[in-house]
């Protein structure tokens, strides 16, 4: 099971729901998370602007006024859902699985506002009780575990105590991170970095899943990195051919297609022939397209490592400003 997290910080750009449409189409996750959305009256229009799958379902939080906000969205080819629990700040979906196992994930975004905060604590203490002994739930808690989850002098040690409570109450896993220490940063001179967005699982969901690691995410469109928490030794199959709009902007492309279309022919039936010239037409198209510009899947993923590695160096309290050239 795959399962990316995101806070987002707001979904009205175009660009950046585009960013994260595309970082959603490269991870192929099972469920996805978005917090913090700031947006409201979600539509299946807005909802393809993200994930364009046919396959998708989906659940949405309103925003309260400009903050807040969640959307929990769900490939139905792996897991499909029984029921939706909205609640201030929450959303609770139970998921049935094709051997009819039946689990609860609940998606979360904290306040940052000390009143609303002891209400988000008693919503998860209830909801405790209603998702039972086979449980995840991820994303924006706005606080931190330990102090040295943040760089920050003084960290809000009642908070952190409150978090540490529920989580032994509840009898909860908190995976550990592997490529990275923190999952926010206030992008500012005087930097403060804070690790607020986290999965937490109990063990009988672990105990169907196996346990899971959480992955840190290249941090393209928001001050949060995306999160994938994935099983151990994920293995990625080839990347599918794909093929790139600037490709079109060649005036000699159209040129290339028709004359590899043309020159092809396979026997069979009509629809096995079509197959087949396609293949074709997709494995010349590979071997050209060294001339119709870069490699963009290529560069585009060599600019997201780059990316990482100076968030890594952020972590340290030094960048070599030699690396900032992307």
């Amino acid at each position: 099971m795959n399962i990316l997290a995101w806070n987002v910080r707001g979904l009205g750009s175009a660009s950046k729901r585009a960013t994260i449409k595309d970082t959603i189409t490269s991870l192929c996750p099972d469920i996805v998370i978005l917090s913090e959305t700031k947006s409201s009256s979600i539509n299946n229009k807005f909802i393809k602007s993200l994930w364009s799958s046919i396959s998708i379902a989906w659940a949405s939080l309103d925003a309260s006024g400009a903050s807040g906000g969640i959307i929990l969205l769900w490939d139905q080819l792996s897991t499909s859902a029984v029921e939706v629990i909205c609640g201030h700040f929450s959303i609770s979906v139970h998921f049935k699985l094709a051997d009819n196992f039946t689990w609860w994930l609940t998606g979360v975004y904290s306040p940052v506002k000390q009143k609303k905060r002891k209400l988000f604590w008693q919503e998860l203490f209830d909801l405790n009780g209603l998702c039972g002994p086979i449980w995840l739930l991820g994303e924006d808690f706005n606080i931190y575990r330990w102090s040295h989850e943040t760089s920050s002098a003084n960290p809000p040690q009642t908070g952190m105590n409150k978090f540490n409570h529920f989580i032994d109450f509840a009898g909860l896993i908190d995976p550990f991170m592997n490529n990275g220490q923190y999952t926010w940063s206030n992008l500012r001179p005087h930097i403060v970095l804070s690790r607020i967005n986290r999965f937490l699982y109990s063990k009988g969901w672990s105990d169907k899943f196996s346990h899971h690691h959480i992955k840190r995410l290249p941090r393209a469109c928001s001050d949060h990195y995306p999160i994938l928490l994935e099983p151990p030794n994920q293995q990625w199959g080839h990347c599918p051919f794909r093929l790139e709009n600037l490709w079109l902007q060649d005036k000699h492309f159209q040129q290339h297609i028709e004359a590899i279309w043309s020159s092809g022919s396979s026997d069979g039936y009509l629809g096995y022939a079509l197959i087949k010239k396609l293949n074709t037409l997709a494995q010349d198209i590979k071997r050209l397209r060294k001339n119709f510009g870069p490699n963009i899947p290529r560069e585009k993923a060599k600019i997201m490592e780059k990316i990482l590695s100076i968030d890594k160096q952020e972590e340290t309290g030094f960048i070599d400003k030699t690396d900032c050239h992307l």
